[in-house]
């Protein structure tokens, strides 16, 4: 079943300026790192010039252009011009590019190339996963560098013939992932020894051309981008696609960072579109539609007896020509699966050891619905307390938050904060404990630098020592840390490009602090 993603669901759409200024640049590549941060890189179809354009992510969420932190052209560099592009997940103020036989890693806040290799082959796709920079030539070879640009060692993808292949490559743990234009096709290689463990399967049969691809570890897809408006989602551990949803403009790239973003870029007008990927995709209905793929019938045959369904249901559902969307049907009708409510699906994906697929969509899909529960509920409860406060002159809406935060969970036994939470945390006990529960030592020993805490330094670095608490107590007493504000701890995320989360979450705290100071309602006879 195919899905249309209208052109109005997009969150973000914005033009690379090099494009409106001239039409002969074209976009090569795309990547986007969990920090926010997206990387465009390209060349001058006329004079060979080559560019990277580093975007900061966290105003993708807004309706601002989101801010260049980094641009810069390239001459002609010999008679190649496609210029790669990746972004560290854990060195966050580099990247990595590669152009012809050449690979550097560029220090973007300084502004310099760090490390730099000229190589045998002409790179056509680089990646990188943890500490490794992958690179994929035309001659079909992958070679695997360190972070210091030293080569680890080379395998040779033989069932890539040719000069021109692959077209896109993205890593992920210990897998390639791999398509092509001319062939048509989109797999999956083991890292270690370059075996092909999966051909994805296009989504029609004539004449398939493979663009792009992407992989969400948190969502366990992969996404090809078939014919170039075409984007088929697929379990990593499978060749059959879930869902196909069709774009309304055709595009070049894709990528999917790991807060569930999917990004697009067309190659000609270098236009750049966002989407929430989650919002997106996981209705009850597409979710369904994804369950009813990856259920087989022994599965059907299990939940049934899980479920405790009558025998004749059973064998009715067994029986059927669908068996998966006859057990569906039937477990709606026992109220096990609702659109509101698929925990019980869940616990039995689970219980049964259900794919790893199944029981991650699922559940993706229950904690939106849970958010959405829990950001109605808070907006009634605001809309009620503004409507009570109308005609009291000078009180504070605040002097009632009280009910609000009855509605927050406070998620203090488990670091597993999930980013759609941010909108419910809005007190600054809550905003301390999730940035406790989140911020790892390094990052503290990172802040703690930042805003110039010598002794402070020292005691993060002694691990007997409570690092978070430490830190608070230091930028309590600084002022970075206060409750009526919180923008210098804003900035010095962004600026130490940490996750976007701590961003978000700061932001949104300061936000209701804006909000909640007192407002003075003016009446008609004044």
């Amino acid at each position: 079943m195919a899905t249309n993603m209208r052109s109005t669901s997009w969150i973000h759409c914005f033009q690379l300026n090099r494009f409106i200024e001239q039409k002969d640049w074209r976009l090569w590549d795309l990547s986007v790192s969990s920090s926010g941060n997206m990387a465009l890189s390209g060349h001058h179809w006329e004079n060979g010039r080559t560019f990277i354009d580093l975007y900061s992510g966290r105003e993708f969420s807004s309706t601002n252009k989101p801010k260049v932190i980094y641009s810069k052209e390239f001459d002609k560099y010999s008679n190649n011009y496609r210029r790669c592009v990746a972004l560290f997940e854990n060195a966050v103020e580099k990247l990595v590019t590669s152009v012809g036989d050449k690979i550097e890693v560029i220090d973007f806040k300084r502004k310099r190339v760090a490390r730099s290799r000229r190589v045998k082959d002409t790179i056509r796709c680089i990646s990188v996963s943890e500490e490794q920079i992958i690179t994929a030539s035309g001659s079909s070879k992958v070679s695997i560098y360190d972070k210091s640009l030293s080569k680890i060692k080379s395998l040779i993808m033989e069932e890539l013939p040719g000069v021109d292949q692959p077209d896109d490559m993205i890593v992920a743990a210990d897998k390639l992932y791999l398509c092509t234009q001319t062939q048509g096709k989109a797999m999956s290689l083991r890292k270690t020894n370059g075996n092909i463990l999966t051909h994805f399967s296009p989504t029609t049969a004539e004449e398939p051309k493979a663009y792009s691809v992407a992989v969400s570890s948190q969502l366990h897809l992969l996404a090809v981008l078939w014919n170039g408006n075409e984007i088929a989602f697929y379990p990593l551990s499978d060749s059959k696609s879930v869902l196909v949803t069709k774009l309304d403009h055709d595009v070049s790239k894709i990528r999917i960072s790991d807060t569930g973003i999917l990004v697009t870029g067309n190659e000609r007008t270098g236009d750049v579109k966002v989407y929430n990927l989650i919002d997106n995709f996981f209705t009850y209905e597409n979710t369904k539609t994804i369950l009813m793929s990856l259920l087989q019938k022994d599965d059907c045959q299990k939940l049934s007896e899980y479920f405790t369904l009558s025998q004749d249901q059973a064998t009715s559902i067994l029986q059927s020509d669908n068996s998966p969307e006859a057990l569906l049907t039937a477990l709606e009708g026992k109220g096990v699966c609702h659109h509101s409510n698929v925990n019980r699906m869940i616990e039995a994906f689970r219980d049964l050891n259900k794919g790893e697929t199944s029981y991650i969509l699922a559940e993706l899909y229950q904690k939106r619905q849970d958010l959405e529960c829990r950001r109605s509920r808070i907006s009634d409860t605001c809309d009620k307390i503004v409507t009570e406060n109308k005609h009291t002159g000078d009180k504070m809406v605040t002097e009632n938050k009280d009910t609000a935060d009855k509605l927050v969970t406070e998620n203090k036994d488990t670091a597993e904060v999930q980013i759609h939470d941010v909108e419910d945390i809005i007190t600054f006990g809550n905003l301390k404990k999730y940035l406790g529960l989140q911020l790892k030592r390094e990052e503290c020993v990172r802040l703690a630098e930042f805003f110039s805490l010598s002794k402070e330094v020292a005691g993060l670095t002694d691990k007997s020592n409570m690092p978070v608490e430490i830190l608070f107590l230091a930028l309590e007493g600084k002022g970075v840390l206060q409750e009526c504000n919180v923008d210098r701890l804003t900035q010095a995320f962004q600026e130490l490009e940490m996750p976007s989360s701590y961003i978000q979450i700061t932001e949104f705290y300061q936000r209701t602090r804006v909000h909640n100071e007192p407002t003075r309602i003016q009446h008609a006879d004044e």
